[in-house]
């Protein structure tokens, strides 16, 4: 039991570490997905918060709904790095447009 205990801290920074890479990648390729089908300004946001929610809904179901054993709160799946990609997301969204317009 002991040992259980000393390792759910480590597992549980694996988990994030695992989630916000996720994230990142995932506000990458949105970002220039948004961009090559024109989505700016309020669409676009809206297609980013979309994308972020499918992938909160695959970490909840990839951990099998038992957010506890996984992570140490809801937080950690539903909030935790949305904001941070947004940015990336909206600068390959300029980025792409611009590529596609060829300026």
């Amino acid at each position: 039991i002991e040992v259980m205990l000393l390792l759910v801290p480590w597992f549980v920074v694996s988990m994030m570490i695992c989630s916000f890479y996720s994230r990142t990648f995932l506000s990458i390729i949105s970002g220039v997905v948004a961009g090559i089908w024109g989505f700016t300004g309020l669409t676009g946001f809206v297609f980013y918060f979309l994308i972020m929610l499918v992938a909160s809904i695959g970490l909840l179901a990839k951990s099998k709904f038992s957010v506890h054993t996984y992570f140490d709160s809801w937080s950690r799946i539903l909030v935790e790095g949305v904001l941070a990609g947004l940015m990336m997301s909206s600068y390959l969204v300029r980025l792409s447009k611009n590529l596609k317009l060829g300026l």
